[in-house]
């Protein structure tokens, strides 16, 4: 990764809007693409990466910064909701049924996924990720409780749901480096410092 690169909405994990390598001016256009972009765009590593959405489907890109022309296009199954973020080499996406994807900003190709609990429609992350020194944070909640027998429910108690909470993972291969529990989160996107991760909860910051 290089100083002047933008890996998360407004540049940077702590959303600074600040660049490393002001741009000095005269400025002109260089090229455009007509895409439908959907995400703010990303420039990590030599790449801009970008999610679309199109007649014919979703997709991840990622786009050669000096002539617009695409070094790669990932067609999903789902459409990128919020931003995206980059990190050792992952590109992060959240998609719209809730669960964490990354894939690599190399070629597209998916990496890892991760549900809160494990399980489909049951719970999902509603904040775009953040990441940064090979760690990704997001805030997710519970989805709604499946139906249970009642003679079941009865003898050992309703199901256990997964509480709000905030959740970090390792970029490298999705595996959960910690869990906390917190106020339901809002659908904010989360803020990272040199010592704390801040989640929006729709009341007050966690």
């Amino acid at each position: 990764m290089q100083a002047a690169d933008a890996v998360s909405e407004k540049v940077d994990a702590g959303h600074t809007g600040l660049s490393a390598e002001p741009l000095a001016p005269p400025l002109g256009k260089r090229w455009e693409r007509p895409v439908r972009v959907s995400t703010t765009p990303l420039a990590a590593d030599g790449r801009v990466h970008f999610a679309s959405n199109a007649a014919d489907g979703p997709k991840l890109r990622a786009l050669d910064p000096r002539t617009g022309a695409d070094l790669w296009v990932r067609t999903l199954d789902r459409e990128v909701s919020g931003s995206l973020a980059y990190d050792a080499g992952r590109v992060l996406a959240r998609t719209n049924d809730g669960v964490l994807r990354a894939f690599s900003a190399t070629d597209g190709t998916p990496v890892w996924e991760q549900r809160i609990d494990g399980e489909p429609d049951r719970s999902a992350f509603v904040t775009a990720p953040i990441a940064a020194d090979g760690v990704v944070y997001v805030a997710g909640r519970p989805g709604p409780r499946p139906a249970s027998d009642p003679g079941d429910e009865a003898l050992n108690g309703p199901p256990e749901r997964p509480a709000n909470g905030a959740y970090a993972f390792r970029s490298s291969d999705g595996a959960r480096v910690w869990a906390v529990q917190a106020p339901e989160a809002s659908g904010g996107l989360p803020a990272l410092d040199a010592e704390r991760v801040f989640v929006p909860t729709g009341c007050r910051p966690f």
